[in-house]
């Protein structure tokens, strides 16, 4: 089994709803990545990926760890939400996208 590793990454499955109370600011964070992902790069935030992360995991409906042997069915799952994100540590985030 040399060779064969693991990776861990957090899988997040946002479930938006509609919402007409004021979002604070750590939760504008989340909401401006889902609404335009390059967003993150001007934020004000030290680790902008550490925080949506943190932010993230409280908004969320349903989160997971992703492993290679459950990452096919966790990519199934991502079809039922609206939003799908995927953060890897603190330095690596990702928003899939149905292809059209």
């Amino acid at each position: 089994m040399r060779g064969l590793m693991v990776i861990w990454v957090m899988i997040l499955l946002i479930g938006c709803k509609n919402d007409t109370r004021k979002i604070d600011n750590n939760k504008q964070l989340v909401k401006n990545f889902l609404a335009q992902p390059n967003s993150i790069r001007i934020t004000t935030h030290q680790n902008p990926i550490a925080e949506f992360n943190a932010i993230s995991r409280k908004m969320a409906h349903d989160y997971a760890i992703m492993q290679k042997s459950t990452t096919d069915s966790l990519l199934k799952m991502s079809a039922l939400y609206r939003h799908t994100v995927i953060v890897i540590e603190d330095h690596t985030i990702l928003k899939l996208i149905e292809p059209d």
